[in-house]
């Protein structure tokens, strides 16, 4: 299954409508012409990945750093997933099925990894890291590779595509497929340990908290599993679909759906806390959190402040009044911003203030 195209006109029919497009694209197996921009914070610098390059940004002023590559080519471009990175180097995948390692200090290309297997054709791809691995998913495709030399040490082939980033530790790899599975896989082997069939499938990374891994789902279900079994210990029925991650917050797990309702559980019984008020629009990515407080993106263009107590909202924004925001990425957390990647209109990075949503910059790289 490749990545739906996001590009869909609002309408009270958009959950419909995107039913319907993942339907489609999982029948016709092509790459949609555009996706939507991500990103991950290191330190005081945004890795956003936006169509054809990757760029670091400084988060306290919006200056552009660097990007790579500087000019696109057909090798090196199609980035939309989450840079990932660790002490030395930035790793980011592109939809090309080909990961770079980068130097984190100046972009230049480190090492290429080539996941095609002399196939052309794209697929959506995706990395992680834990100590001494680099963890590419592409198509059906789980590449371990050492993260100094860019040489494989492992693969491992799924039943459907892998539609998330791997969940890595030092021990195990969680990667949840198309297939409506979760599987755990020993991180020194490659081999499978275990699979849990959900019966629905899982559009974005699960979460470890202690002894249990926390998913959401398309079937309007979040799961907690345990760890070392594979066994669902609860699932707590939502409104709506639950795109992204959950986010543990203490004995809390929080998370949005694409009704437009956030969702605060306890982690230990999957009892429910709160739940929102419904927001304008779906929420897609995962929340961000900062000194009790939640931040969580919609669809439509805006930015929520929420109690994390009792899910009431501080204050909202809308990022572009003329509604050609879209903002599908993960909200990130650094000093007192909150930052938001958006697509389609005026600016492609926001900083806000925590306190009362005032825009501190904005950037495009247009």
């Amino acid at each position: 299954m490749s990545r739906i195209n996001y590009f869909i006109e609002k309408s009270i029919h958009r959950v419909i409508i995107l039913i319907l497009g993942i339907i489609l694209t999982s029948c016709a197996g092509a790459m949609p012409n555009s996706s939507w921009p991500n990103a991950s914070l290191d330190k005081n610098k945004l890795l956003v990945s936006n169509n054809q390059a990757m760029y670091a940004i400084s988060a306290d002023n919006g200056q552009l750093l660097w990007q790579f590559p500087n000019q696109a080519d057909k090798i090196r471009s199609q980035f939309y997933s989450p840079p990932a990175y660790d002490s030395k180097h930035i790793y980011v995948a592109s939809d090309t099925k080909n990961l770079f390692a980068l130097d984190k200090n100046t972009g230049n290309e480190i090492w290429i990894f080539d996941g095609t297997n002399d196939k052309s054709g794209t697929a959506p791809s995706y990395v992680t890291t834990n100590s001494t691995i680099v963890l590419f998913a592409s198509a059906q495709m789980l590449y371990a590779i050492d993260n100094i030399t860019g040489n494989l040490v492992w693969e491992f082939e799924s039943e459907e595509d892998l539609w998330s980033a791997p969940l890595a530790t030092d021990s195990n790899i969680y990667i949840s497929s198309m297939d409506h599975t979760i599987t755990s896989i020993d991180a020194s082997t490659g081999l499978e340990e275990w699979n849990t069939n959900l019966n629905s499938s899982i559009a974005d990374q699960p979460i470890i908290l202690e002894d249990t891994l926390f998913t959401g789902s398309l079937s309007d279900n979040v799961y907690a599993i345990d760890l070392s079994t594979g066994k669902i210990k609860w699932n707590f029925e939502t409104n709506g679909w639950v795109w992204g991650s959950p986010k543990a917050i203490d004995d809390q797990l929080i998370f949005g759906d694409l009704e437009g309702y956030v969702y605060s559980l306890n982690t230990e019984n999957g009892k429910n806390l709160w739940t929102s008020q419904k927001l304008d629009s779906p929420s897609i990515g995962t929340p961000a959190y900062a000194d009790g407080t939640i931040f969580v993106c919609t669809d439509g263009g805006f930015l929520y402040s929420i109690n994390s107590s009792n899910g009431k909202t501080i204050w909202s924004i809308e990022l572009d009044t003329k509604n050609a925001d879209r903002i599908l990425a993960d909200p990130l957390i650094y000093s007192n911003a909150v930052y938001v990647i958006s697509m389609s209109g005026e600016n492609l990075v926001y900083s806000i203030d925590q306190s009362n949503g005032q825009i501190i910059w904005a950037m495009d790289l247009d």
